[in-house]
């Protein structure tokens, strides 16, 4: 099971923040997977368009045979672009995402650095009405892929395929939330290996914004 929030909070007409966490678990609640704090800041081009750049902590556990034990924690830097269209019936929005990552493997003593490239298309869609406004339950669909790339590689390129189907509903402006599926992939010494993971995810949007004053008002 993944559990997730997600915030963009929007600070002035270009300019905002973003921050979410993730936990991880495997088997079973107890079981730890990963912990994730991820903060950046945005900059919006026009309504199309979202630059992020940032910085993310993780904190990476064992495999499922040994749930208890920590291998080591994880630096990444990031910058990320968004593109998408919010004027039809699906939106359709395409993240691309690089990550600058400080990780030590396990059987290994020193950090090493890796590059790893992400794209992800996500689609939603309303399920009551032609907009996905307060009050309205929604379908989501994503697949991200994962490439490492640069020095220190180990296994080929091909890192992860992350294939995610999930019901929505958003209850304000500014909250929604998700419950889903998600198929992991990844490549293994001999053949690829599946992980099939529930997700709950919140997402909290804010407008902080100060108000426009309106000159008719004096």
């Amino acid at each position: 099971m993944w559990l997730l929030y997600s915030t963009d909070a929007q600070l002035t007409g270009k300019w905002g923040l973003h921050a979410d966490a993730q936990i991880r678990r495997a088997r079973s609640a107890a079981t730890l997977r990963q912990n994730q704090v991820r903060v950046g800041v945005n900059y919006t081009a026009n309504p199309q368009v979202v630059l992020t750049a940032g910085y993310s902590y993780v904190d990476l556990y064992s495999a499922d045979e040994a749930p208890a034990a920590i291998q080591a924690p994880e630096h990444r830097l990031y910058e990320q672009l968004i593109l998408q269209d919010d004027q039809g019936l699906v939106r359709m929005q395409h993240r691309y995402r690089l990550e600058q990552r400080r990780l030590t493997r396990p059987g290994e003593e020193e950090p090493v650095y890796l590059n790893r490239f992400r794209y992800q298309m996500r689609l939603t869609l309303p399920l009551r009405g032609k907009a996905i406004e307060p009050g309205t339950p929604y379908i989501a669909a994503a697949n991200e892929l994962l490439f490492n790339f640069g020095r220190n590689l180990i296994g080929g390129i091909f890192d992860q395929n992350r294939a995610a189907i999930a019901v929505g509903y958003q209850f304000t402006k500014a909250t929604a939330l998700e419950a889903g599926y998600l198929n992991l992939l990844s490549p293994t010494a001999n053949q690829a290996r599946q992980r099939h993971i529930a997700q709950l995810s919140l997402t909290f949007n804010p407008d902080l914004r100060p108000p426009t004053l309106n000159p008719t008002q004096y």
